[in-house]
């Protein structure tokens, strides 16, 4: 029997397992030597893109999830560039979570491909799939 129960977001829940896998599943973000004692990031992408932040405490991690996938993508080069321009052409609000969000995958490839000069997606890019608009993500 059950006296309590607390519901929580899945990254929230994702987070608080990160303590258990062992260094070779971890992932740097930025060299350096990490610190045991440091805060860590968790960014998960499936049905759209959660983050979460564990910051430490002297009684451990406390952990704050987010909805960081909805921020405004900030292209930083031209390639960048050129795919939040076919995006936003196609979707209007571009946000980082467009840009990761599994249902969105087949149209970057398409959008990717319509960049490059020769790219030889070219019977694929003008297919249905292609050229269709997934469901919605913001």
């Amino acid at each position: 029997m059950l006296n309590n129960v607390r519901l929580i977001n899945d990254l929230e829940a994702n987070a608080l397992g990160i303590s258990t896998l062992k260094p070779e599943q971890l992932f740097c973000l930025n060299p350096g030597q990490p610190r045991a004692d440091g805060n860590r990031a968790l960014i998960a992408a499936g049905t759209g893109l959660g983050m979460a932040l564990l910051v430490r405490a002297s009684d451990g991690y406390h952990v704050a999830a987010s909805e960081g996938g909805h921020a405004d993508f900030a292209p930083r080069n031209e390639e960048e560039v050129a795919l939040w321009r076919s995006l936003a052409a196609r979707f209007g609000r571009v946000s980082v979570e467009r840009v990761v969000y599994a249902m969105s995958v087949g149209w970057m490839a398409c959008s990717t491909c319509v960049l490059r000069p020769g790219c030889q997606l070219g019977a694929w890019r003008s297919s249905r799939h292609c050229c269709s608009r997934p469901s919605s993500a913001s």
